[in-house]
């Protein structure tokens, strides 16, 4: 296992349950006692789906985080081999 991403208080973990076939694709553990808040996610679907403009937020925001983890893991992943390549 490699660790991909640390994420400290009031992040957002995971966003597989807002996108078919909502399953998770990585695990994630605390290394500490954590305290952590849960969304019924087909709830949160179906309101997002009824109510456009909570949608459009919703998926805006997940969007964003989304796009700081992938820029984060990237630069790991060059980090990670230009240090191999150096070798």
């Amino acid at each position: 296992m490699i660790a991909i991403e640390t994420i400290g208080a009031g992040e957002a973990l995971g966003w597989s349950w807002l996108f078919p076939p909502y399953r998770w694709h990585f695990s994630a553990r605390s290394h500490a006692a954590t305290e952590a808040v849960a969304f019924a996610a087909p709830v949160l679907r179906q309101y997002a789906e009824a109510n456009h403009s909570f949608g459009y937020e919703l998926a805006m925001r997940v969007g964003q985080v989304m796009l700081q983890r992938l820029q984060a893991t990237r630069a790991k992943l060059v980090n990670f081999y230009g240090a191999i390549k150096d070798n």
